[in-house]
């Protein structure tokens, strides 16, 4: 098997892997009955399901850009590698700075840094191909309607 698709396949794996991972210790925990309760208020606030399918949607694409990077060969590639694994590391840990620290504030502010990595990231995928910046773009998007259902559930306007 050639070298990229082999990367191409364990980044997949890797993926998915933190999915299940982050999907499981949420389940064992009880947060998405805490967090059932708290939607009851909001009907606009997306279910435990739909926010599940679109991190494994963003987890793909964060998969396929770093391996698209890697597979260009170049310096810049590799450092776009290295952006876009910072950018899973830190959205792997997302469900424990949202709400498992039980901080809004702190959920704000880590929203925050991780669509400040987000951008970054972009900016340097971008370099390597314009196509590559839609995977971190994504995550920016949803960090935004994040950020926004965070500001909505605490009457922060």
């Amino acid at each position: 098997m050639e070298g990229g698709r082999l990367r191409l396949i364990l980044a997949v794996l890797c993926a998915v892997t933190i999915v299940a991972a982050i999907s499981f210790a949420l389940l064992v925990s009880g947060y998405h009955e805490s967090v059932g309760q708290a939607q009851a208020a909001h009907v606009y606030h997306p279910s435990g399901g739909i926010i599940a399918a679109v991190w494994s949607m963003l987890f793909a694409a964060l998969a396929w850009c770093r391996w698209q990077a890697l597979r260009e060969g170049s310096p810049e590639g590799r450092n776009a590698a290295t952006w876009i694994t910072a950018l899973i590391v830190l959205c792997a840990i997302y469900p424990l700075y949202t709400n498992g620290l039980r901080s809004a504030p702190l959920g704000f502010v880590g929203n925050l840094l991780t669509g400040a990595i987000s951008a970054r990231a972009a900016m340097i995928v971008g370099k390597v191909s314009r196509w590559l910046v839609v995977a971190p773009g994504a995550v920016i998007v949803w960090l935004v309607y994040a950020s926004l259902l965070i500001v909505d559930q605490q009457c922060w306007w």
